[in-house]
C-alpha cells in the first residue's frame, strides 16, 4: 500500500511543479522570444516572414499570413507531452535519470528549434520547416517513444532469463 502512496505523491508533485512552475517558466521563454528574437508586436519580423501567437507558449511562422493555422509551428518544449511522460514514468517507478533524460530531450529540442527561428528567419524555409517538424512531430515522438522504451527495458529486466 505504500507502494501505491508513494506513487500517488509523486504523481501528484509532477502535476504540481507543471502547473504552478513549468507552464510559468514557459510563459516567461514565450515573452523572451518577444521583444528578443521576434519583434515586440505580432506581425512582421522581416521582408520574408511575419509570425502570430497562436496561445501563451507558442507561434506561427508564415512567408505569408493570409490564412490563420497556414505556416511553421514554433512551441516551447516542456508541455503536455512532458507532463504525459513524466506522468507515465512515475507509473512505473522510473528512476531519477530517466525524468532527467526525457526533461534533456526536451530541452535539446528548445535549444534546437532556438537556434533554428534565429537563424531561419533570414530567409532559411528549410530551418522553419525543421521548427515546425520538430515541435508537431519529433517532440510527441521522443517524449512517448522515450518512456516506451524505458518501460520495454524494465519489462526485460523484470523477466527471469529461460
Amino acid at each position: 500500500m505504500s507502494n501505491v502512496l508513494k506513487k500517488a505523491g509523486l504523481a501528484a508533485a509532477v502535476v504540481v511543479i507543471y502547473f504552478f512552475v513549468i507552464r510559468e517558466v514557459r510563459q516567461e521563454v514565450h515573452n523572451f522570444y518577444m521583444g528578443t528574437v521576434l519583434p515586440d508586436e505580432h506581425g512582421e519580423i522581416n521582408d520574408h516572414y511575419s509570425f502570430y501567437s497562436q496561445s501563451s507558449v507558442s507561434f506561427t511562422i508564415c512567408s505569408e499570413c493570409t490564412e490563420y493555422g497556414k505556416g511553421w509551428l514554433f512551441k516551447v518544449p516542456f508541455g503536455s507531452f512532458w507532463l504525459f511522460g513524466a506522468f507515465a514514468l512515475v507509473l512505473i517507478s522510473a528512476k531519477r535519470e530517466s525524468y532527467l533524460i526525457l526533461s534533456a530531450i526536451h530541452l535539446s529540442a528548445g535549444v534546437v528549434t532556438f537556434l533554428f527561428v534565429l537563424i531561419g528567419q533570414n530567409g532559411f524555409d528549410i530551418l522553419m520547416i525543421g521548427t515546425d517538424f520538430i515541435s508537431r512531430y519529433l517532440l510527441p515522438l521522443f517524449s512517448l517513444g522515450y518512456v516506451a522504451l524505458v518501460i520495454g527495458q524494465s519489462k526485460t529486466k523484470s523477466t527471469p532469463d529461460e
